[in-house]
């Protein structure tokens, strides 16, 4: 395991499966950085990138679900998150051809 991974593991273990609002923070930079690369992000993408347990990521997801930052598609095992932007975005390109 990297350094880096261990410092991410080691910050995020400490939360368990409850969030506090730093925990929330970095694992959100954490998935902003990822969705700038990506189009989508999954449970599995973001528990192996942040580090966090299945607990933590639903309770993650759910907040950000909450303050409208992303957007739920699909259901069970093959849900994915976006961001809300980048559907406006997408909406708004497609809709100019």
């Amino acid at each position: 395991m990297s350094q880096r991974r261990k410092q991410n593991y080691q910050f995020v273990q400490k939360f368990q499966s409850r969030l506090s609002e730093e925990g929330l923070i970095y694992i959100k930079l954490i998935t902003l950085k990822y969705l700038k690369n990506h189009e989508f992000v999954t449970n599995c993408i973001l528990r192996r990138i942040a580090n966090v347990t299945y607990d933590q990521a639903i309770v993650f997801y759910n907040e950000m679900l909450k303050r409208k930052v992303l957007k739920r598609i699909g259901k069970g095992s093959v849900t994915r998150y976006i961001l809300r932007t980048k559907k406006s975005i997408l909406l708004k390109t497609l809709r100019k051809k």
